[in-house]
Order: structure tokens, then C-alpha cells, then sequence
């Protein structure tokens, strides 16, 4: 999978069937894997996609980045709070 430019489908999947990638919009993709109803409005003014559903559940990442952060993660000398929050994501 890779991105492209094309706002209306910004990521090219590899077809199994075709043997080519393809341009796609995942958000109508899945929304048609789970059978909803979808409709997609491109707003030319800011060339964003906008969909026209509420998400049914959001999830929120947030880092602290705080002086604590740069202490030792447990009893481990050569790995930092904020280096295994880095490297659990």
C-alpha cells in the first residue's frame, strides 16, 4: 500500500485479482465491507475529502513529553521513559 496525490482516493492497494495497484478511498471501502451507507462530498474550496458519517469511536495518542520522561524506565540504566513510550509505538 502506498499514498498518491488523488484526493478523492489517496492510496493505491495491490489488486490479487488484476495483478496491479489501484487508486482507493479506504474510508468507502471499509464503510462498504460493513454494508453503511456512505456518501462522499469533495469540498473544492479546501481540496479535502469530506465524509458525511460520524466515526463511531475515536481514539486519542497522547505523549507526555515532560522532564520526568527523560528518567530510566525502571531499573534498566540505558532505556528512558520516553524511549519506551517510543518504542511500544
Amino acid at each position: 500500500m502506498s499514498k498518491n496525490k488523488d484526493i478523492a482516493k489517496p492510496y493505491n492497494i495491490f489488486n490479487v485479482f488484476t495483478g496491479e495497484e489501484e487508486a482507493v478511498n479506504l474510508d468507502l471501502m471499509s464503510a462498504n465491507v460493513k454494508s453503511e451507507n456512505v456518501e462522499e462530498v469533495i469540498d473544492v474550496k479546501d481540496m479535502k475529502p469530506v465524509i458525511t458519517r460520524d466515526p463511531k469511536e475515536a481514539i486519542a495518542i497522547l505523549f507526555d513529553v515532560s522532564g520526568s520522561m527523560g528518567t530510566g524506565f525502571f531499573n534498566e540504566p540505558d532505556l528512558k521513559r520516553i524511549g519506551a513510550v517510543k518504542s511500544f509505538f
